[in-house]
């Protein structure tokens, strides 16, 4: 009889232990992005936030890493992931864990909700970018190239240039003959 009370507890056990270290790493994550993160007065629907403790978040992202692998068809790790990526302003890993969660859980609009709002923060940050284009700024550029002995490798200035090196080669082979 104790043997297979022993036995039923140890099953559960192995049943439920990965959901509880997942629920676990959920809560610690949890408290920690309290901790990392602030949110605008008054807290909106388009609101997002700010980091605070970037210690606090990175201990976060590590326990959120370790849900995610626990449970990765949950959806809820991934906005927690894209919550502290966002407030870091690190927008295309915001959108991408966003994304995640939109994919797990697509009944879910708070999850394509957020991914709209950090779509929104990149169409932001597009329309404040430089309009110059890179090649006219570049194709105006003088460039020089680095002064160096006649025979120098321009490339690599501690080895010798291939002309030396056949030089060298020949008087090699002249002096063994």
């Amino acid at each position: 009889m104790f043997a297979l009370l022993a036995c039923i507890l140890l099953a559960l056990a192995w049943l439920l232990g990965p959901t509880l270290r997942w629920a676990y790493d959920i809560e610690r994550a949890g408290r920690l992005m309290d901790v990392g993160l602030v949110w605008p007065t008054p807290h909106q629907a388009d609101s997002l936030p700010q980091a605070r403790d970037e210690q606090a978040l990175n201990w976060a992202l590590e326990y959120l890493d370790d849900a995610m692998l626990r449970r990765p068809e949950h959806a809820q790790s991934y906005r927690l992931a894209g919550q502290i990526y966002a407030a870091r302003t690190d927008w295309e890993r915001a959108e991408v864990m966003f994304g995640q969660a939109h994919a797990r859980a697509p009944q879910n609009p708070l999850y394509a909700w957020e991914a709209g709002l950090i779509y929104d923060q990149m169409r932001r940050v597009i329309e404040q970018a430089p309009r110059a284009s890179l090649m006219r700024s570049r194709a105006t550029d003088t460039f020089l190239a680095p002064a160096g002995e006649h025979g120098a490798n321009p490339v690599h200035p501690a080895r010798p240039a291939r002309a030396e090196l056949c030089g060298r080669a020949r008087s090699r082979r002249a002096r063994m003959a």
